[in-house]
């Protein structure tokens, strides 16, 4: 009787190693099957390059406030000197036009009002073919 306990108990942990093996390889498979499925490099930069193209041409039918901020610092890494431009990009006659809105928190002067003006002033004198 004790031969047959033993017997089945052997014969259980038999079946459980076995099964843990089959199911072990019939893992594999599917972990390979996973990797094909996975998007590769190539196929992420062509995704992104063209997400890229589609935001270019799209600005070209918005207007939109741009600020360009140049920081230089010096030797030790401190602050030496900060430009801030903030733009209003406008479209006039289909370009695109970089009006100036504010110089380092300032508004722009009666000189950069005059240059600005002048560029849209040109640019709505002059018929540009519909896009």
């Amino acid at each position: 009787m004790e031969f047959l306990a033993k017997s089945r108990i052997a014969a259980v942990l038999g079946l459980i190693a076995a099964s843990s093996v089959l199911f072990a390889q019939n893992g594999v498979p599917d972990k390979l099957q996973d990797h094909a499925s996975i998007p590769d490099a190539r196929h992420i930069i062509g995704q992104s390059v063209l997400a890229a193209e589609r935001s270019l041409e799209a600005r070209d039918r918005y207007t939109y406030v741009q600020r360009d901020q140049d920081r230089r610092l010096d030797s030790q890494g401190q602050l030496k000197s900060e430009k801030v431009d903030v733009t209003r990009m406008i479209l006039v006659n289909g370009a695109r036009f970089e009006q100036l809105v504010e110089r380092n928190g300032q508004l722009p002067s009666a000189e950069e009002e005059v240059l600005g003006g002048r560029s849209t002033d040109v640019l709505q004198a002059t018929p540009h073919p519909a896009r």
